[in-house]
């Protein structure tokens, strides 16, 4: 299938009004990188960004429920930290910097959510 994210970059070019909504799996890009893309979509889309969060395996491997949750919430705690502008506590080798990952306008995250959760 087509990926989200240069969808939600087209889509945002011919939009004013429509909120979009991104699925995001957990695992396949590193969180730095997807900070970076989210906040840049974000501001592309003047805060009408909404982000779910998938936890499913990758393709190709099979990781127990326990583990593939934390490594949601560790992926979610990175992004909001980023994209709230702060250096992730949770990345201690982060060398992204943090003025440079700031969402809508407003400096407030997209809204995030969870499916395959507990």
């Amino acid at each position: 299938g087509i990926d989200g994210i240069p969808f939600a970059g087209g889509i945002a070019a011919i939009t004013e009004r429509i909120k979009i909504l991104l699925a995001v799996r957990c695992g396949e890009m590193w969180p730095p990188q997807l900070a970076r893309q989210l906040a840049g979509l974000d501001e592309m889309l003047d805060g009408r960004l909404t982000i779910n969060i998938i936890s499913s395996d990758l393709p190709g491997t099979l990781m127990a429920s326990e583990p593939r949750y934390a490594r949601t919430l560790e992926v979610m705690t990175i992004l909001r930290e980023l994209l709230a502008g702060i250096r992730s506590s949770t990345m201690a080798s982060s060398t992204t910097s943090p003025s440079t990952l700031r969402a809508s306008p407003a400096n407030e995250p997209p809204p995030a959510r969870r499916r395959g959760c507990r």
